[in-house]
């Protein structure tokens, strides 16, 4: 207990210890030190400590970079699946518009539908939203199709594209694109038949999320916290003035 106590005093200012410290020890010494004494102690050293404004910025910035970090898993993890298919069209305003075209046909509401009932999507959401908002969101946010050009053998650069989907689970993203692929594929058949689509990368499993990036939540909690505190001080040295 007598260590606990030494160390609980060096919680206070050093300007307050070498003053107080020797007489504040003899005296709880002589009076028994327990443990609701070394809280009583602890909580005097840290709110001493908090009293200077460099401390009450410190904790103020670390306090809210901790209450930032917990509120990030009020949002839930996103993992994203991708897959990366060449088109078969050189020319790249030809490859782009074939993509859009692709992209129409794959994203109707008919096909979103169908993946969303195959892989039960969104059940808390369909709950209370209609199926079209739950589709035009999917849509919007969670499927993403986008050009890329990729080299053959370093040498030979390849029209692309790369589908991706986010879900909460790893296996579902990795399901869906695969899906969204296929009906990529069958949508070339009916639309775009002169374009030569083959698959280049296979759907990714993902390992880890992509979102939220529960680091930027604390650091910017931090830099939030520390901009509070320093306002806080700076008032309150006009208070003391």
């Amino acid at each position: 207990m007598r260590r606990a106590l030494r160390l609980a005093i060096r919680l206070y200012p050093r300007a307050w210890r070498e003053r107080y410290e020797q007489e504040f020890t003899a005296l709880l010494e002589d009076t028994g030190c327990d443990a609701f004494h070394l809280l009583d102690v602890v909580k005097g050293g840290l709110a001493m400590r908090l009293s200077q404004p460099g401390f009450a910025v410190a904790g103020i910035g670390l306090m809210c970079s901790l209450a930032a970090f917990t509120a990030s898993y009020a949002f839930p993890s996103m993992y994203v699946s991708t897959m990366v298919v060449s088109i078969g069209v050189k020319d790249g305003e030809q490859a782009s518009q074939t993509v859009n075209r692709l992209a129409r046909g794959a994203l109707s509401r008919p096909a979103l539908h169908e993946i969303i009932d195959r892989h039960q999507l969104y059940e808390a959401r369909r709950r209370g939203s209609p199926l079209e908002d739950i589709v035009e969101r999917m849509r919007r946010q969670d499927v993403r199709i986008s050009r890329v050009i990729r080299t053959d053998d370093g040498v030979q650069r390849v029209p692309a594209f790369q589908v991706s989907f986010a879900a909460e689970d790893a296996r579902t993203a990795q399901r869906v694109v695969q899906d969204l692929v296929e009906t990529l594929f069958r949508t070339q058949k009916r639309v775009v038949p002169e374009a030569d689509l083959e698959i280049l990368d296979q759907a990714s499993l993902p390992t880890q999320p992509m979102s939220p990036a529960r680091p930027n939540f604390a650091i910017l909690g931090l830099l939030g916290g520390l901009g509070i505190g320093l306002i806080a001080a700076k008032i309150g040295r006009r208070k003391r003035v």
